[in-house]
């Protein structure tokens, strides 16, 4: 009877920890949003590359964007104004797509973080695929390309990417 006594206190006493710790657990997932704007399979011809023929001829490109923002606003009032228009978003990366050459896949990923935090201060992070389907690599694959991911910084004012 002793030994289930203390089997029932170690219980009682585990139940109270694991209280504790699924309350910690959900305020972390209150503070940091989980919601987030996506694109995905986005296509578009530019002129980025290191290669003179990429920069002169061009290629097909392809984009897949996260935009991490809280969206509960929206969710509660069905307005467009309380989110980001994802028509928006993808006019702001198909500026950058198929604007000036970049030599990079990297360089571009960059520039159109940046430009995304500054524009939109909701967002706290952006996570870019960026790939080239067709690439002049010898082997067999689907494409070759890039991830990035950028992380907005609150503490040099709103809207200013860390870089």
């Amino acid at each position: 009877m002793q030994a289930y006594r203390r089997l029932v206190g170690r219980a009682i006493n585990l139940s109270h920890l694991n209280k504790r710790l699924l309350t910690t657990r959900d305020l972390s997932e209150r503070s940091q949003p989980s919601d987030a704007i996506l694109l995905k399979g986005l296509q578009f011809f530019g002129y980025h590359g290191v290669l003179k023929e990429e920069q002169t001829l061009g290629q097909k490109f392809c984009v897949d964007a996260r935009l991490t923002c809280c969206l509960k606003a929206a969710g509660h009032s069905d307005d467009l104004q309380d989110t980001i228009s994802y028509a928006e978003v993808f006019s702001d990366i198909q500026q950058v797509m198929e604007g000036p050459s970049h030599a990079l896949l990297e360089s571009v990923a960059h520039t159109i973080s940046r430009q995304l935090l500054e524009k939109y201060p909701k967002v706290t992070s952006v996570e870019l695929r960026l790939t080239k389907p067709h690439v002049a690599v010898p082997g067999q694959f689907l494409s070759l390309g890039i991830e990035t991911m950028r992380i907005q910084r609150h503490g040099r004012g709103q809207g200013a990417p860390q870089t």
